[in-house]
């Protein structure tokens, strides 16, 4: 896996299957969303629900689908 200039591991999405799906977690939290990426079993779930109990709200676990409209994902 690549890293970024700062040492963290860059995620990369498939885009084999559908071009605008990827292997992601979604958090809303405080009016934002956060994607959380990784490949499988890096802890996507865990840093979800540790979220979720300071108040984020899962949008979606899994699969993301991704659309752009009026030029905003």
């Amino acid at each position: 896996m690549r890293e970024s200039s700062s040492g963290f591991p860059l995620a990369s999405a498939d885009f084999t299957i559908d071009p605008s799906c990827i292997h992601a977690t979604v958090i809303g939290y405080d009016h934002a969303g956060l994607m959380i990426l990784g490949p499988t079993g890096i802890g996507k779930s865990r840093l979800a629900a540790d979220i979720i109990q300071r108040g984020g709200q899962l949008v979606a676990d899994d699969q993301v689908q991704l659309a752009v409209t009026h030029r905003k994902l």
